[in-house]
């Protein structure tokens, strides 16, 4: 254990390095720097809930990975940063400029609830539905056959039911 260095002793020695690793290894999307990007600050602008500026560089960011042919976005960020609010952002991104209508979002089940009103909140237009009752698979092979929505959808679930709902059975 004598060999323990503190975190400022660990940065100063290595933290040259790992950042050239991380700039070599990771594509940037998004340089708040050098791209204002109009068009997508008018839609987070007209948001009836507005993210400060730093969460909409966040959500530019998200919205650029997941339309250059990234299929997620982790969103790693402290409780009560704003983490719902910017994810409803990018979905009403992706819903303005590529088309999207529906999203489907997991979350912990006592987080249900927050993410329908937030949605209600952010995107008085949005709709929000709570997966969270019996039935999910029924309720989602239903929406596979309808017609596009005229506005945004968000169809909630708790990550429990949504871990159970789905050919469930016991072991023994």
């Amino acid at each position: 254990m004598e060999n323990l260095i503190s975190l400022k002793e660990f940065l100063d020695k290595y933290g040259e390095s790992m950042a050239g690793r991380v700039t070599e290894d990771l594509t940037v999307v998004h340089d708040p720097a050098m791209e204002k990007e109009e068009q997508i600050e008018e839609v987070i602008e007209s948001m009836a809930k507005r993210p400060f500026p730093s969460q909409g560089e966040i959500i530019k960011a998200c919205y650029k990975s997941l339309t250059t042919g990234n299929k997620a976005v982790y969103m790693v960020c402290e409780m009560g940063t704003g983490k719902t609010l910017m994810a409803i952002a990018a979905a009403e991104l992706l819903h303005r400029f590529k088309g999207t209508y529906r999203v489907l979002v997991v979350c912990p089940p006592h987080l249900v609830r927050k993410w329908i009103q937030e949605v209600k909140d952010s995107l008085p237009g949005a709709k929000a539905y709570n997966l969270n009752g019996r039935g999910v698979l029924t309720q989602l092979e239903i929406l596979r056959g309808k017609l596009k929505p005229p506005d945004l959808e968000f169809y909630i679930i708790g990550r429990e039911r949504a871990k159970t709902g789905f050919l469930w059975r016991p072991a023994v």
